[in-house]
């Protein structure tokens, strides 16, 4: 309310029922809101999570196929001359 009086000056004698709601807004306060507690049993709630839940085996993974490996040569005879292309599986 200060900051607001020293803002004003003098216009706050003008408009009176203006300070009264400028101090009713800023009187209202953030107020927490209670929520109910409510206790669990850890004994209860963790055994029904890890009873319903079965490990598998794990199976190993099939190795992926080789993969199709080529050497692609290119070359040419000079710098204007036809281009060679080699194509070989390694």
């Amino acid at each position: 309310m200060v900051e607001a009086e020293e803002i004003f000056g003098a216009e706050i004698d003008d408009a009176p029922g203006f300070m009264d709601e400028l101090k009713a807004s800023l009187i209202i306060l953030p107020q927490q809101i209670n929520l109910p507690f409510i206790a669990i049993d850890e004994s209860e709630s963790g055994s029904e999570t890890k009873k319903t839940r079965k490990s598998s085996p794990s199976q190993p993974r099939e190795p992926a196929p080789p993969s199709d490996q080529f050497r692609v040569e290119v070359w040419r005879e000079s710098k204007k001359g036809k281009r060679n292309v080699r194509v070989r599986s390694i």
